[in-house]
């Protein structure tokens, strides 16, 4: 037989094969620890830490939120204040929303880019309450400033007024006109103040008006009656204060929707990382399963190529499972005991093996012995004897209908006794019965049996003309004959043996 080179590209292809062994082991060992750490690395607890820092920062930021409120409300409506709690507080909240741009780690991609955008708008709200808050703070100095002036201008006027009245300039009547119109006037300017009412709104200027064509026709300069600056003020107070309301309002508007929107993405958040990490658990304990099994399966692998004592054993251990398993067959007799393999050549074997092997094949003997006996006692399981039995006194009463009947009752008495009715004959003043019964069986109860359970059918069913039969109850004779035979019926004629009485 000739042998074919091998082909070079193969060649070189099986080469190659061989060198690249190593270095693809290496890699999967490699992908194996880069996987497995990954997993456990993953399986970890998420950290309540970052979790409650977070959380404690959004409600320092809502409180800090609600606090600046209260403080522009105290600015708007208090006459002296400072305005430094304002600035602090958007400090403070600015530095808050800062701190809420360290976004925890157990936060997904997606979530953080929702939470980036959210962090976004506060952060454009807070510089916008900031340049908000520069013009509340400028306009709400003038307007106070303004307020504050008028009682400062009353007592000025007081004085005035009465060292004109001394001089007698001016008459008590323009006196009390200037007083009474200069107090509405305050009056109505502090009302306009903390109320929104156009009415009051065109009073004042109405006033003012008064004001000023009483100063004009009572001839007193501006030394004696500063017309112009109460115009001034008065002006600036009813320019302001809409202003002022309208910055107050924009100040005043709450972060609640998105520190709560914050809130939500955070719970949910947390929630979820916390199924992921059950997950992870759950995959990090069916992967390192994985990889026992696999260092098993490579181990015996390895261990039954390089030790053939191993691959003996092995080969033994089969020979007496399936030995076993036809043992086990055969007692539940779904196999012939004869075809148990033999393994009596390994009960010589050295410790646990060589004990199996002898348990099995003494198992697999007593099994064959059970299985002699069974079928040794199968041979004789029925045995066939014939029956006589004879009327009352000899009386020749048996016909063909009686016999027909009695062949019924018999079947189904002997079937009772697990016995079988092969035949029945008869003639006029005698009965006789070929049947099988099992060893155990008395002949005796049997009999007794059958002509107890036949006589009560026969006086319920038929009518006799014999008067010792009509006397006494009874349709038998106390004497019966048994014989013993192979299953061949004998003849009638054959000479009878009676037997002594039941």
């Amino acid at each position: 037989m000739f042998r074919l080179n091998q082909h070079p590209l193969a060649r070189r292809l099986s080469k190659l094969r061989k060198a690249l062994k190593p270095l693809i082991r290496i890699i999967s060992v490699i992908i194996i620890l880069l996987i497995s750490f990954f997993l456990i690395s993953k399986s970890f607890d998420t950290s309540t830490k970052p979790y409650q820092e977070y959380q404690d920062n959004l409600i320092k930021l809502q409180q800090l939120d609600a606090d600046f409120n209260q403080e522009i409300l105290k600015s708007r409506y208090e006459l002296f204040t400072s305005y430094d709690p304002l600035v602090k507080n958007l400090i403070d909240q600015q530095s808050l929303q800062v701190n809420l741009k360290n976004i925890p780690m157990f936060i997904d991609t997606k979530s953080q880019k929702e939470l980036e955008i959210i962090l976004e708008d506060i952060n454009n709200l807070l510089d916008k309450k900031a340049n908000l808050n520069e013009s509340f703070k400028s306009k709400n100095a003038q307007l106070k400033n303004s307020l504050r002036y008028l009682p400062l201008l009353t007592n000025q006027l007081e004085t005035k007024f009465a060292a004109q009245e001394k001089a007698e300039s001016l008459t008590p009547s323009q006196l009390a006109n200037l007083r009474s119109n200069l107090s509405k006037l305050i009056r109505n300017l502090l009302l306009y103040n903390i109320a929104v009412d156009e009415k009051i709104q065109s009073e004042i200027e109405s006033l003012m008006a008064q004001l000023s064509q009483l100063s004009i026709e009572y001839g007193l300069t501006e030394d004696e009656f500063p017309s112009r600056l109460v115009e001034s003020h008065t002006s600036i107070i009813l320019n302001t204060k809409p202003q002022v309301e309208q910055l107050t309002t924009q100040l005043i508007t709450p972060l609640k929707e998105e520190t709560k929107a914050l809130e939500i993405l955070l719970e949910n958040s947390y929630k979820w990382a916390n199924i992921l990490t059950n997950i992870y658990r759950f995959l990090t304990v069916c992967w390192l399963l994985g990889l026992l099994f696999l260092l098993n399966y490579i181990l015996l692998k390895k261990l039954q190529n390089t030790n053939p004592k191993f691959l003996q054993y092995q080969q033994k251990v089969k020979r007496i499972a399936v030995a076993l398993t036809q043992v086990l067959a055969a007692k539940d007799n779904l196999a012939d005991a004869e075809n148990i393999p033999q393994i009596t050549d390994l009960t010589s074997c050295r410790y646990d093996l060589g004990v199996l092997a002898r348990g099995v094949v003494q198992v697999s003997e007593q099994i064959r012995q059970e299985q002699t006996i069974n079928l040794q006692e199968e041979y004789f399981a029925f045995l066939a004897t014939r029956i006589t039995l004879l009327t009352k006194n000899g009386q020749k009463i048996i016909d063909s209908e009686i016999v027909t009947r009695l062949k019924t009752i018999f079947e189904d008495t002997l079937a009772s006794y697990d016995c079988q009715l092969i035949d029945v004959r008869g003639e006029a003043e005698q009965i006789q019965l070929l049947l099988r019964f099992p060893p155990k069986t008395k002949l005796s109860q049997l009999v007794k049996q059958i002509k107890t359970v036949s006589s009560s059918y026969l006086k319920q069913e038929l009518s006799f003309n014999g008067d010792n039969t009509a006397k006494d109850g009874e349709f038998w004779s106390h004497a019966y004959f048994i014989t013993s035979c192979d299953g061949e019926f004998l003849n009638i004629s054959d000479p009878l043996a009676l037997s002594s009485a039941d």
